[in-house]
């Protein structure tokens, strides 16, 4: 039998809790919330994280299950560009 791990992979995500925007969340009239999925119409429960991946590649995951497959990753905010020298310019005289 052959052996596998999972290939790091970083994914964007969002934890529902009533009240939290999600996008592509659908509320029902008895209230409940909605995800479609390539499997479907899937429930959302408090808690439950909504991974966002391509057009209709969006995946609920349960908390435990999540936060024992996935850690947060820094944000890491791009330095201000500095103005660049031009090299070969005209002297103006």
């Amino acid at each position: 039998m052959n052996k596998f791990k999972l290939r790091p992979a970083t994914v964007s995500a969002i934890q529902w809790q009533p009240g939290v925007f999600v996008p592509l969340a659908i509320e029902s009239p008895s209230g409940a919330v909605y995800v479609n999925t390539v499997s479907g119409k899937v429930a959302l429960l408090p808690g439950d994280y909504v991974i966002i991946g391509a057009p209709g590649g969006h995946q609920i995951m349960h908390s435990d299950d999540f936060e024992a497959k996935y850690e947060p990753v820094a944000v890491v905010k791009k330095a201000e560009a500095k103005p660049r020298k031009r090299l070969n310019q005209p002297k103006r005289w």
